[in-house]
């Protein structure tokens, strides 16, 4: 049996990109993702990055933090060239202090926030996308989630 994929990248809203987490993710799962991160990073695009972890599993393992900073760490200068901001959405309040110790050990190199709504991370995420000039871009978003979710392309 194949297990289900609890990471899914989106970038149909670029240089929005959106990803979800779906429960808890295995270290190959987590691996995947940050390859696919890195490869998206390759691209030298400037984005902001939604990480949406309302649905993602509160427990993470300490090798699980460990390849996360250790990925932020081997990628701080293509974070810094590219990233615009990132937000991360959870109502948590575990995954909530999870997060800003990670962010204590490693610091992270762009805009962040930490957020409890999607529709609070579409707004900080296009207010960033504007302030670094991608205001078609930022209106395009805004515009795909005030559709009604049967219209919505992703």
């Amino acid at each position: 049996m194949i297990p289900s994929r609890t990471v899914t990248f989106d970038d149909s809203l670029h240089p929005l990109l959106l990803i979800r987490y779906d429960g808890r993710a295995s270290n190959a799962h987590l691996s995947e993702a940050l390859a696919q991160r890195s490869r998206y990073l390759a691209r030298g695009e400037r984005h902001v990055l939604v990480h949406d972890m309302r649905r993602a599993s509160v427990t993470c393992s300490s090798e699980q933090r460990r390849m996360q900073t250790d990925w932020l760490r081997a990628h701080d200068a293509q974070l810094r060239a590219c990233m615009m901001g990132v937000v991360f959405v959870t109502d948590s309040a575990a995954l909530r202090l999870l997060l800003s110790i990670m962010h204590h050990v490693q610091p992270m190199p762009m805009p962040h926030v930490l957020l409890p709504t999607l529709a609070d991370a579409v707004d900080w995420s296009t207010d960033q996308l504007r302030h670094f000039g991608f205001t078609i871009d930022a209106e395009a978003a805004l515009a795909h989630f005030d559709e009604p979710p049967a219209r919505r392309i992703a």
